[in-house]
């Protein structure tokens, strides 16, 4: 079962298609972003959420079904943008 997982684990910023699911847990990475340009940002947004989304997987892939509702805040603050990722990890119920 756990093998099954690792290939059909779920990564969307809505339900993904599972109807019935449980959350088993949430998560939420914050980061502080300080580019150097504004050219840089949307490479470093792109390289966070990426990386943030793998860490997720590899941490979660044996326990649980998928990472869904995910989404995605930035803000400005000073001369950085707080960068903020949340979603929740479900097991399929059907």
């Amino acid at each position: 079962m756990a093998e099954a997982k690792k290939e059909n684990f779920v990564l969307s910023f809505g339900d993904g298609g599972i109807r019935e699911y449980k959350v088993v847990d949430n998560v939420s990475y914050v980061f502080t972003l300080t580019p150097k340009d504004i050219k840089e940002v949307p490479d470093l947004f792109n390289n966070v959420l990426s990386n943030a989304l793998v860490k997720v997987k590899n941490s979660y892939r044996d326990k649980a079904d998928g990472f869904v509702n995910i989404k995605v805040q930035w803000s400005a603050f000073k001369d950085s943008i707080i960068f903020q990722i949340f979603g929740d990890i479900i097991e399929k119920t059907e």
